[in-house]
């Protein structure tokens, strides 16, 4: 969905593009488009290009330091640990520190240790693995594969800032949070310099703020993503969407079998209940997690989750293409 997401949100905040009083400028961030929108921003304490150049520069950073093959990224430096303590930034510090909240508030649905199990099944256009179900040999593969996928084998320690593996093959991935906690830190950063009317989206993950030029609200609308189909249209004026989708990186097999890159980290094969999952709440970095997290779960157990997370919404469209949302979204 997050294509469609994305085309959406941009013909809806096209019109407002026209004016002059508008400016956008686009980036390929994080293996994915990166739109910042500024609109008119009487308090701003800074020009649009200067606060541009600032978000580039915030962008350069981030996606050095937290893609997941970057040589010199965080990322690498704690998987490819010799030792079992590795010392961390702030940054790193503050994710891994929300994710381990979050594993824990989804009961291990959400767990960052999940690179294994993402290794395994490579997902990628070239492969045309796809392990029987079946197959005894494979289920002891990936049964030996989840012993290392748990955030319970990580813990943190101040000053200095480090994380702990008590496990060697414990490994990280930050693709469930980094995305959510970069769009945060930019709004922040954006809202610091007086600028209160923006749009920063990271394809099709969104923080809205403010209204768009001449006080006109700024409308999000989320798809079907199988379908030429409108789910719903929000009124946003300061908060984040962000959707979790089968169609996101995925792979056809020979057989047409799909396999996507959102895991059951109970089963250790794709999540096979849902096609794609929208939250809708304030911190962005909440929604990516909940929606990566919540992923794996049915309609109900999503409808009773989200309850313990004040003020986030869902929009879900399952495996038989049926939606459901929240009462209240």
């Amino acid at each position: 969905m997050k294509i469609y997401v994305f085309a959406l949100v941009f013909l809806l905040f096209f019109i407002a593009a026209c004016s002059p009083k508008t400016q956008k400028k686009f980036y390929f961030k994080m293996d994915t488009i990166v739109e910042i929108t500024l609109y008119k921003n009487k308090e701003a304490k800074i020009k649009n290009d200067e606060m541009l150049k600032k978000i580039e520069n915030f962008l350069d950073d981030w996606d050095e330091r937290f893609s997941p093959n970057s040589a010199n990224g965080e990322v690498l430096k704690c998987n490819n640990r010799e030792n079992d303590t590795v010392e961390i930034s702030e940054d790193l510090y503050k994710m891994l520190e929300t994710a381990l909240f979050y594993s824990q508030k989804t009961d291990g649905f959400f767990d960052i240790t999940v690179k294994p199990l993402k290794d395994f099944w490579n997902v990628s256009e070239e492969s045309d693995f796809l392990p029987d179900p079946q197959d005894t040999a494979i289920l002891d593969t990936i049964a030996e594969i989840l012993q290392n996928v748990d955030f319970r084998k990580i813990s943190l320690l101040d000053n200095p800032k480090r994380a702990v593996f008590s496990d060697k093959k414990t490994q990280i991935d930050l693709g469930g949070i980094a995305k959510g906690f970069a769009i945060d830190k930019l709004s922040d950063t954006l809202k610091s310099y007086g600028f209160f009317n923006f749009i920063v989206n990271f394809g099709g993950d969104v923080f809205v703020s403010g209204t768009k030029d001449f006080g006109k609200p700024i409308i999000v609308g989320v798809r079907h993503p199988r379908q030429d189909e409108l789910l719903a249209t929000f009124e946003m004026n300061d908060g984040s969407l962000v959707t979790s989708g089968d169609y996101e990186r995925f792979r056809l097999t020979k057989s047409g079998a799909r396999v996507h890159h959102i895991f059951d980290t109970k089963t250790g094969f794709p999540a096979t209940k849902n096609i794609s999952l929208s939250i809708k709440g304030k911190r962005a970095v909440v929604s990516d997690i909940l929606a990566t997290g919540l992923f794996a779960m049915n309609a109900q157990e999503i409808a009773e989750k989200i309850k313990e997370f004040d003020g986030y919404d869902f929009i879900l469209v399952d495996s038989l293409q049926n939606p459901s949302a929240s009462k209240n979204k």
